[in-house]
């Protein structure tokens, strides 16, 4: 009876081929879990990295509105029109004058590169996705990864025919900013997807 009870005991206590796959199961989902939870916890510290450039811009941007309109504004291709023009008696005097207020006119282009020059603040901001200089692009799309930590300028424009409704175009290199601009920016997320950090009066 000693013996039998014995080689009985023994023999329960080794794992079969079914316990250990399940083993084996188990210890397969703890480690997708916690890799999963990792990649998440990465993913959002990025974004948020993402969502703080986006307030940079802002922050300087804002802060840029009044100053820009004045003479003594250190950034002479992010400067405003600061006084209208007197009028002129000759048409051909206003018609040279029009050229070459044109040539002068500052344009989102040539802003941005002074902004983002290795010696300003803006410079130094760096996409976490890519380690990269911040991007900006026309819209975020989720078809597109390539565009994970990029920021996105939204021209806000009133709708000629319909009251209190606005549009929103992107603003484009060759936009002039020589006037106000009311600005909306957006962030694209680790997918792609649009994530609105504001608007703002530049």
């Amino acid at each position: 009876m000693n013996r039998n009870s014995s080689s009985t005991s023994s023999a329960s206590s080794k794992l079969n081929f079914g316990d250990i796959a399940f083993i084996l199961w188990i210890i397969l989902i703890l480690a997708l879990v916690i890799w999963t939870g990792s990649l998440s916890f990465k993913n959002g510290l990025k974004t948020e990295i993402v969502k703080a450039n986006g307030l940079a811009w802002i922050d300087w941007l804002s802060q840029a509105s009044q100053e820009r309109f004045e003479l003594s504004y250190k950034i002479p291709a992010c400067a405003g029109q600061s006084t209208q023009l007197a009028p002129v008696e000759k048409s051909s005097s206003q018609k040279e004058l029009q050229q070459s207020d044109k040539k002068n006119q500052t344009t989102w282009a040539k802003c941005f590169q002074s902004l983002t020059s290795s010696d300003m603040p803006l410079g130094q901001l760096r996409n976490p996705y890519t380690s990269q200089p911040v991007q900006f692009v026309k819209k975020c799309d989720s078809s597109d990864p390539s565009l994970a930590g990029a920021l996105v300028i939204l021209k806000i424009l009133p709708t000629p025919t319909i009251s209190n409704q606005n549009i929103f175009k992107p603003l484009l290199d060759g936009d002039p900013i020589d006037l106000k601009q009311q600005l909306r920016i957006f962030i694209c997320d680790h997918a792609s997807y649009p994530i609105l950090i504001g608007d703002l009066e530049f």
